[in-house]
């Protein structure tokens, strides 16, 4: 299962969630507590994390292009010689076998 982040507030002995959440009616889930601390902002929505709305397609893809842009960027980049570096990443990384 996948992870879900968003906020609440404890209420009269009850979490109220701050965001609506697309769960099956009845879904059991494990609950983690972290509180807010009183000197930081929350950010309220996805909206406010990345600074404009989310179905706002023209600036979703604006910053898809972006990301693209850098990470274009950066490919190519390492120069270590190997050429299936993709292939055998965990022999690389971890020095297993190759396989």
């Amino acid at each position: 299962m996948s992870a879900i982040a968003t906020r609440a507030v404890y209420e009269d002995g009850v979490l109220r969630l701050l965001e609506d959440l697309d769960l099956p009616e009845c879904q059991e889930l494990y609950v983690l507590i972290l509180a807010v601390q009183d000197t930081q902002a929350p950010q309220a929505t996805l909206a406010d994390v990345l600074g404009f709305d989310p179905a706002d397609k023209v600036k979703l893809e604006a910053l898809a292009a972006s990301q693209y842009q850098a990470a274009m960027q950066l490919a190519g980049t390492g120069h270590s010689g190997h050429s299936n570096v993709a292939e055998n990443h965990d022999a690389y990384l971890y020095e297993e076998p190759h396989q």
